[in-house]
């Protein structure tokens, strides 16, 4: 880390014992600067950074009933940088879109699955992390994309800590959100014999090349939505159209998607995924009565 000629060492002294003390307790501040700091992909100096990081926090001290403050800042300044200069109107939602659903998910999904998901292409998934790679891990190649460590979700979803309103993450929003793209994927892709095994008298372990037909025609992306749209589905605040795309979905794909859990080996899931929803959906329409 050490850069300079004999006579200038970087960073210096007095920016090493303030890096020092910002990391006390939590090692994830060291951790989280470090990998900031580091130049990806052509970022900015990292002199920049460190004093950008360093300056921000100077102010502060932390206190019992705030042992997170450092780290809280230090996430703001990244966030904030990534979204700095000159920015399409549309990148907060962008921003709470792809991060809401990484830091959200219930299972790792790549760029690919992740773009797939939710309607974008693998290029407008790939932009909107290229600066967030200090808190996200964005692997090369079919890799899964995750955050690093909890504590990003924990601040993103606790507005006492994100106290900048264009990054909280508001969690029944989102996973109202990331429900009805879950639902929309499985009716637009289902259908019977999705893997064309062909014999339906077959049982699963009697398909001899069933792994690659899986391979072949269920995407990573369809796999999640079949796995965990319920999921999402109980944490979400239900507005009336997610109701009726659920209607939708039974009414039209629930067979097939039984078929699907059969085939991934999820089927003790889907009846529990069924009674979670009966739950969500008698609660919801109740209140909607009381209105």
């Amino acid at each position: 880390m050490f850069s300079g000629t004999q006579h200038e060492l970087w960073p210096k002294e007095h920016e090493i014992r303030d890096l020092v003390r910002i990391s006390t307790p939590l090692f994830i501040v060291a951790a989280t600067a470090l990998k900031f700091i580091s130049p990806i992909r052509g970022s900015r100096d990292p002199r920049v950074r460190l004093r950008m990081i360093l300056d921000s926090t100077r102010r502060e001290s932390v206190t019992e009933s705030r042992p997170f403050q450092y780290l809280d800042h230090m996430y703001t300044q990244i966030l904030e940088h990534a979204t700095s200069g000159e920015q399409p109107s549309d990148v907060f939602e962008q921003f709470q879109t792809v991060v809401g659903m990484i830091v959200l998910a219930y299972g790792q999904l790549t760029i690919r699955e992740l773009a797939a998901l939710l309607q974008m292409e693998d290029n407008e998934v790939e932009v909107a992390l290229v600066e967030l790679q200090s808190v996200i891990l964005v692997p090369q190649g079919e890799g899964p994309v995750r955050a690093f460590h909890l504590s990003f979700h924990d601040y993103l979803t606790d507005k006492s800590r994100c106290i900048n309103g264009n990054f909280f993450i508001d969690t029944p929003v989102r996973h109202a959100q990331i429900a009805r793209l879950c639902l929309e994927r499985m009716i637009c892709l289902l259908r019977r014999d999705i893997c064309n095994i062909g014999d339906h008298t077959k049982m699963n372990h009697e398909v001899d090349d069933l792994d690659d037909k899986k391979a072949a025609f269920l995407p990573g992306d369809l796999q999640y939505a079949c796995r965990y749209w319920a999921l999402h589905l109980r944490e979400s605040s239900t507005a009336e159209s997610l109701i009726q795309l659920v209607e939708n979905f039974v009414c039209t794909s629930i067979l097939y998607w039984i078929e699907v859990l059969s085939l991934i080996g999820e089927l003790g899931g889907g009846v529990a995924s069924l009674q979670e929803t009966r739950i969500k959906l008698s609660v919801s329409l109740t209140l909607y009565n009381k209105r």
